[in-house]
C-alpha cells in the first residue's frame, strides 16, 4: 500500500513535456509510481483535481547556510514550493574555517549577510558542517558550494596581491579536499573582499580543478554595474580556458550605465555559448538587489577585512577621501552613491539605528544632516559593518529579457527564515518569500513568459541537472519524493519591499522526500530535508 496518492491533478513532469491528468504515488522517501490513473490503494489518497502536480523546486542561489541552524521549520522556501537549496554561494560559504576566535569573528563579520548572531560555528570544514546541519534536521534539502572567498581567508587572508605558486597550490588542494567531503562546486563573490583580490589567472587555474571533478563554478562577477560587460567577459575566458562548467549568479544589468542593454548582454553569452562556453546564468524576478553597506566602499577600503575598513574611518583624511570615491567612483569600479545620490538605496537590516530602516540612505542623510556618503560611514562605524540594504537599480524590460533567454535558472538569492516575530532579518528583500511563485505568475504560460511546462522544467529538472543532483527534479518512479501541488487560482506572492515577510500563497501540498511538510496550505511542523547525500557520496577522482 502506499503512503499517499495525489490523484487526478495536472501532472508537469519536470522534462518540459505537456502536462496530462493523472496520480503520483509516494511511498518512503520515493516517487513509486506516475500514471494516468492508480487504481492501487493508498493509506492517504488527496483529491488535487484542478491543481498542479511538479517536482519540487530548486533555489539554485541561496543562503540559507546559517538560517536552517537556526531554525530548522522555516516559512519562507516551502511556501514558495521550494524543496531543494543550492548553498555556498556568492564565496560565502561557512566552511573552511579556523577555530580561532579572532580570525573567527573577522571572518563572521565578512559572511554577515549570511550569519545569525545566535548560532554558534563549531566546524571547520564541510564535513564538520554537513553533521550538524544533519542533527539540525532541516526542512529542504541542501545542495552544498564551497566558497572561493572562504578558501582565500583561509590561506591568504583579506591581502590584496597575487596567490604565490605556494598559496595557490594549497587553495587547490584545500578545493579537492572539499569536493571529496561531497561539495557540489565552488562560488566566488568577485565584489567582495577577499575574493575580488584574486586575478582571472588564479581563478583559472582554480577552475581546472572544477573541470576534473566534474563540478560547477557560480560567479558573482567582478562588477554588475559600470564594469558589467568586462566582468561577464572574464567569466567567459574561464570558462573557456578550463573547460569547466560556469554559472553567472543573479544576471541582471544594474545601474544607469547598463539600462536597456539586457539583449546585447545576453548576445554576448548567447555567441560564447555557441562557441563552446558551457555557461548558464540564474535570476530573480526583482528589479532591485540587496547586499550588504560595505559593497558602496570603493575595492581598496577592503583589504586587511571589515576591521581595517573601520579603522580607516577614523582618520579625517582617510575618510574625506574614502567619501570622494563614493561618491565619484574609482578606476574600475563604478559608484552606487554616485548615481542616485543615496536615494535607491534602502537600509533594510541593523541593530543599533533600527529607526534607520525602511529608510534610503539620503534620507538618513538629510536626518542626520549630512551626506549619503559621510551617512554610510557613520552607519559602518556604529554598526560594526553589519548593515544590509535593498539597491533600485535595474529596469524591468531588462530582467524580463534576462528570464526568458534559454540557459536561464532561476533562485532567490535569499536565506531560509520565518514571517513570525523570531524572524532573524528585520526587513529582507522580499525575494526571500515570494521570488517563485512570482516567477510562475510573470513568466508561466503568459505572454512575457514561456510555456508553464517550460518554465517548471527550469525551476525542477534543468536545474538539478546543471548542479549534478541525481533522482530530483522529476516526478518519476524512484526519484526522491520532492513534489509540490500548486492551486494556480490563489496563487500569490505578497511580500513587497514595505512588507517583504509575508509567506506566498498557492502551495496547497508539499512533500521532501516523502515527508509531508504543507498539508492543505498549512505546515505540519514535520522536516523531510537534509544534506544532498547522493551528492556527499561523490568523491570524484583526478585525471
Amino acid at each position: 500500500m502506499y503512503q499517499y496518492i495525489f490523484r487526478g491533478g495536472l501532472v508537469i513532469d519536470g522534462t518540459g513535456s505537456p502536462g496530462y491528468e493523472g496520480d503520483v504515488a509516494i511511498s518512503g522517501n520515493r516517487i513509486v509510481k506516475v500514471a494516468p490513473r492508480i487504481d492501487e490503494p493508498a493509506k492517504r489518497q488527496v483529491d488535487v483535481r484542478g491543481m498542479i502536480v511538479c517536482p519540487g523546486f530548486i533555489d539554485v542561489h541561496s543562503h540559507s547556510d546559517i538560517s536552517l541552524l537556526y531554525h530548522n521549520n522555516p516559512d519562507s522556501k516551502i511556501y514558495q514550493g521550494i524543496t531543494t537549496e543550492v548553498t555556498g554561494n556568492c564565496g560565502f560559504s561557512p566552511y573552511p574555517i579556523r577555530q580561532e576566535p579572532s580570525w573567527l569573528e573577522r571572518r563572521r563579520t565578512s559572511l554577515a549577510f549570511i550569519d545569525v548572531d545566535k548560532v554558534s560555528w563549531d566546524w571547520e570544514d564541510f564535513a564538520g558542517y554537513k553533521r550538524r546541519m544533519e542533527a539540525a534536521g532541516p526542512n529542504v534539502n541542501l545542495v552544498p558550494l564551497v566558497g572561493y572567498g572562504s578558501i582565500r581567508a583561509m590561506v591568504m587572508g583579506y591581502e590584496n596581491r597575487r596567490a604565490t605558486g605556494q598559496e595557490l597550490i594549497e587553495m587547490c588542494r584545500i578545493l579537492k579536499e572539499h569536493f571529496c567531503q561531497g561539495v557540489a562546486g565552488i562560488s566566488t563573490g568577485l565584489g567582495y573582499p577577499p575574493d575580488f583580490y584574486g586575478d582571472e589567472r588564479e581563478l583559472t587555474e582554480i577552475a581546472r580543478v572544477v573541470k576534473a571533478y566534474d563540478r560547477i563554478f557560480a560567479f558573482h562577477v567582478r562588477g554588475e554595474r559600470a564594469t558589467l560587460f568586462q566582468a561577464v567577459k572574464e567569466v567567459i575566458s574561464i570558462g573557456r580556458n578550463s573547460g569547466a562548467k560556469v554559472h553567472i549568479s543573479h544576471l541582471k544589468c544594474a545601474g544607469i550605465h547598463n539600462q536597456d542593454r539586457g539583449r546585447e548582454l545576453l548576445d554576448k553569452i548567447d555567441e560564447a555559448v555557441a562557441g563552446g562556453v558551457d555557461l548558464t546564468f540564474d535570476m530573480y524576478p526583482y528589479t532591485a538587489g540587496s547586499s550588504n553597506l560595505g559593497l558602496v566602499f570603493p575595492p581598496s577600503c577592503h583589504e586587511g577585512g571589515v576591521e581595517s575598513l573601520l579603522n580607516a574611518l577614523k582618520s579625517p583624511s582617510k575618510r574625506s577621501e574614502i567619501c570622494c570615491q563614493m561618491e565619484q567612483g574609482t578606476k574600475g569600479w563604478s559608484t552606487m552613491i554616485g548615481e542616485y545620490g543615496g536615494e535607491n538605496l534602502m537600509i533594510t537590516a541593523l541593530d543599533v539605528h533600527r529607526d534607520c530602516i525602511g529608510k534610503s540612505l539620503a534620507q538618513i542623510g538629510r536626518q542626520w544632516g549630512c551626506s549619503p556618503s559621510e551617512t554610510a560611514c557613520r552607519l559602518m562605524e556604529e554598526e560594526s559593518g553589519k548593515v544590509e540594504m535593498v539597491i533600485f537599480q535595474c529596469k524591468e524590460s531588462d530582467m524580463d529579457q534576462i528570464a526568458v533567454r534559454s540557459g536561464c535558472l532561476y533562485g532567490t538569492d535569499g536565506l531560509a527564515m520565518t514571517e513570525g516575530a523570531d524572524r532573524i532579518r528585520q526587513m529582507p528583500h522580499p525575494r526571500y518569500f515570494g521570488s517563485f511563485p512570482l516567477l510562475l505568475l510573470r513568466y508561466g504560460g503568459t505572454e512575457k513568459g514561456m510555456g508553464l511546462e517550460e518554465l517548471i522544467s527550469r525551476l525542477t529538472e534543468k536545474s538539478a541537472q546543471r548542479f549534478g543532483i541525481d533522482y530530483r527534479g522529476r516526478l518519476e518512479e524512484g526519484y526522491y519524493g520532492d513534489v509540490v501541488v500548486l492551486d494556480r487560482q490563489s496563487l500569490n506572492a505578497p511580500a513587497s519591499y514595505e512588507n517583504p515577510c509575508r509567506i506566498s500563497k498557492g502551495v496547497r501540498y508539499l512533500t521532501v522526500n516523502g515527508c509531508m511538510e504543507i498539508w492543505e496550505g498549512r505546515k505540519t511542523g514535520r522536516t523531510g530535508g537534509g544534506m544532498e547525500l547522493e551528492y556527499c557520496r561523490k568523491t570524484g577522482s583526478v585525471v
